[in-house]
């Protein structure tokens, strides 16, 4: 009783594929840090995600991110993300505006 739900945005960005081997996007995913965050769980070995992935993942966070394909699966990346103060969360306004 009284409780309210308010929406989550969970992912929301835009990406230019430049080429055929490289790609930037901008906007709020899931970081690139951590293969049982982003592999979906069919496709894990194990059924259960580990203690460590669960406390280094980043999650969902604001940032930019640029990809190149340099061979036959193999990509280089690199990312800059805004990060989440213990104040702020997830679909928050920023409290920090230095």
């Amino acid at each position: 009783a009284g409780t309210s739900y308010s929406p989550e945005l969970k992912d929301a960005y835009l990406k230019w594929n430049a080429c055929d081997w490289g790609s930037v996007q901008m906007g709020q995913f899931k970081t690139n840090l951590g293969r049982q965050f982003n592999t979906k769980d069919h496709a894990l070995q194990f059924a259960d995600r580990s203690i460590a992935s669960d406390y280094f993942n980043l999650g969902r966070q604001d940032g930019a991110k640029a990809e190149l394909k340099l061979g036959e699966g193999v990509v280089l990346g690199a990312g800059i993300y805004n990060g989440l103060s213990q104040i702020e969360g997830q679909n928050s306004s920023g409290v920090d505006t230095r």
